[in-house]
């Protein structure tokens, strides 16, 4: 299964680039995505940025808002910080903070794997972190090991049923 979402995200980020030009059509495909994986970041984060593109900046900021309290209902955790400064940039209103390929999450869903209970030493906690990596090579806002766990843990459940 872990494989199969990964081929999944995969595909729909290609489907997006490939889609880079017509702006409608990559607009619908995040869409779907966001529609059939509603708590995966990276389909998230894809939609309000090209929702911001497309000239709706309200309703990126509502579908954020949206997004933001149901994962944080259902897995306790916070939007990715990328998440958070792309919605941030949008709110803005700078018509170049939202270019395309800006502040993207590489893989932002957790695998089954990362539900294995293991200590968070740096090592592992990047690894169960996933997109979260990136916070260990730098000064930024990082979520606590246990925040990481816990969205690993909800997305194996998830992936289980």
């Amino acid at each position: 299964r872990a494989r199969l979402a990964r081929l999944h995200r995969q595909a729909r980020r290609q489907a997006l680039n490939a889609l880079s030009g017509d702006g409608e059509a990559a607009l619908n495909i995040a869409r779907e995505w966001v529609e059939l994986e509603p708590l995966d970041d990276e389909a998230q984060h894809q939609f309000i940025r090209l929702l911001a593109e497309a000239g709706h900046r309200s309703e990126a900021l509502r579908q954020y808002e949206r997004y933001a309290e149901r994962i944080r209902a259902e897995l306790e955790v916070e939007p990715l910080e990328e998440t958070i400064t792309l919605v941030e940039r949008i709110r803005g209103g700078a018509p170049d903070t939202v270019a395309r390929g800006d502040t993207t999450p590489e893989d932002a869903t957790p695998t089954a794997e990362a539900a294995t209970p293991t200590p968070a030493t740096p090592s592992t906690a990047a690894r169960v972190a996933g997109p979260h990596e990136r916070h260990e090579r730098s000064d930024e806002r990082r979520p606590a090991p246990d925040t990481a766990r816990r969205r690993g843990l909800a997305w194996a459940a998830a992936a289980a049923l």
